[in-house]
C-alpha cells in the first residue's frame, strides 16, 4: 500500500511539471508571435512613404510645363510729335491707342487742339502721331477751305473720283479706305516738310504706309 502511494505521488508530480512546461512554451510562443507582428509593422508603413514622395515629385514636375507655355507679344514703336510736352519715339504694347502714346510723350501742351486727332484709334508699328496746336488747326482748316465745303471737295478730288494727295484735306484723306486719321495727318506733315508728292508711289515714304496698303489705295489717289 505504501508502495502505491509513492508511485501515485511521483506520477502526480510528473504531470504537474509537464503542465507547467506546456504553459511556459505556449506563453513563449504567443510572446514571439506578438513581438514578430510589432517588428513587421514598421516595414509595412515604411513601404508606403516612398509612394507619397513619388506622387509629390510627379505633381511638381507638371508645373514648369505650364509656365513655359506663356509667350510675350513684341512691342511696337511710334513717333509722337507736335503739341506734346516730350516729342519722340516711344515703345508701346501691341494694341495700344493714340491717347496712350500721347501720355507716354508727357501729355498735351496747353495750346494743343485735342480735337485734331482721334485719341481712341489703335496705333500700328511705325506710326507717326501728330498733335496740332489750336493755331495750326485753324490755319489748316482755313487753308483747305473749311468754311466752303463745296470748294474744298473740288480742290481734293475731281471728276474721276480720285483724291489728290497734294491738296486733299485731313477729312478727305480719312475718306480713303485704309487711311485713318493718324496716317492722314502723317501725309499732311510729310508734304509740309518735304513739299508736294512727285508721284503716288512717293506716298510709301510716309510713316505707316507700306507696299501692301499702297496697292489697296493706288487707284483712289493721284498727284
Amino acid at each position: 500500500m505504501q508502495k502505491y502511494k509513492c508511485f501515485f505521488t511521483k506520477m502526480t508530480g510528473c504531470l504537474m511539471v509537464t503542465v507547467l512546461l506546456l504553459c511556459g512554451c505556449a506563453g513563449k510562443n504567443d510572446l514571439e508571435i506578438v513581438t514578430g507582428l510589432e517588428e513587421a509593422a514598421p516595414e509595412v508603413s515604411g513601404q508606403a512613404e516612398p509612394l507619397q514622395e513619388s506622387g509629390a515629385q510627379e505633381t511638381g514636375g507638371s508645373e514648369p510645363a505650364q509656365i513655359s507655355g506663356t509667350a510675350e507679344e513684341s512691342p511696337i514703336y511710334v513717333q509722337v510729335t507736335g503739341a506734346v510736352k516730350q516729342p519722340g519715339v516711344y515703345e508701346l504694347p501691341k494694341g495700344a491707342r493714340v491717347f496712350e502714346a500721347i501720355e507716354k510723350a508727357g501729355g498735351m501742351t496747353e495750346d494743343a487742339k485735342a480735337e485734331s486727332i482721334n485719341q481712341a484709334l489703335e496705333v500700328s508699328d511705325g506710326d507717326m502721331i501728330v498733335l496740332y496746336t489750336q493755331q495750326e488747326w485753324q490755319q489748316m482748316q482755313a487753308g483747305t477751305g473749311a468754311d466752303e465745303p463745296a470748294q474744298s471737295a473740288s480742290s481734293g478730288s475731281e471728276d474721276d473720283g480720285r483724291i489728290n494727295i497734294n491738296t486733299a484735306s485731313l477729312e478727305q484723306l480719312c475718306g480713303i479706305s485704309g487711311i485713318g486719321q493718324s496716317r492722314a495727318q502723317s501725309i499732311i506733315t510729310y508734304r509740309e516738310q518735304n513739299g508736294a508728292f512727285g508721284s503716288i508711289e512717293e506716298i510709301m515714304k510716309v510713316s505707316g504706309i507700306k507696299e501692301g496698303l499702297f496697292q489697296k489705295i493706288k487707284d483712289k489717289i493721284k498727284v
